[in-house]
């Protein structure tokens, strides 16, 4: 059903995308926090802020030229707004299976923004975490995925401007 083929190959993948959907493929095996609304990482902070945190916004830049993906997650805390940008260097999966719809992910820094002041700027590189996701379906205005942790999303493109 998908009507573009090897989507990782093509230039409908770059842009921006808005989440508007997201939930764990399988809630009995993937982490608890990775399909949540939030994300993995606010979804863990929120419990902690007794309910003063709420995601207003949440973005993926992709530039599969150049390799790199943005996930930004925008939030208010206690009338304040604020954004988590985690940024992350791409490559194509070369992989017979997965060849044309993997993205291979290496997450670099993640930046915390107050107010659209830099707060910090938090160097990944002594963890490398790393991921993938499959875009299993694309085409001018909607993405459908699935993420290493087991996470399916929704997506449609965008012409917001992020403020980083």
């Amino acid at each position: 059903m998908n009507p573009t083929e090897n989507p990782v190959n093509s230039h409908l993948l770059s842009g921006t995308w808005a989440l508007l959907y997201t939930a764990p493929l399988n809630e009995e095996i993937v982490d608890r926090y990775a399909g949540t609304e939030e994300g993995p990482f606010l979804s863990r902070i929120k419990p902690l802020a007794f309910g003063t945190i709420k995601q207003t916004r949440s973005l993926q830049i992709i530039d599969s030229i150049n390799g790199s993906v943005k996930n930004i997650a925008d939030f208010s805390f206690l009338g304040i707004n604020g954004s988590l940008c985690i940024n992350a260097a791409a490559v194509k999966s070369l992989e017979p299976d997965t060849q044309g719809v993997r993205l291979l992910v290496t997450f670099e820094s993640f930046v915390l923004t107050i107010n659209r002041i830099r707060v910090a700027t938090i160097s990944l590189a002594f963890i490398k975490p790393k991921g993938w996701v499959d875009t299993t379906y694309l085409d001018d205005d909607m993405r459908v995925g699935r993420g290493d942790k087991g996470s399916i999303f929704v997506a449609v493109r965008t012409k917001m401007v992020p403020s980083l």
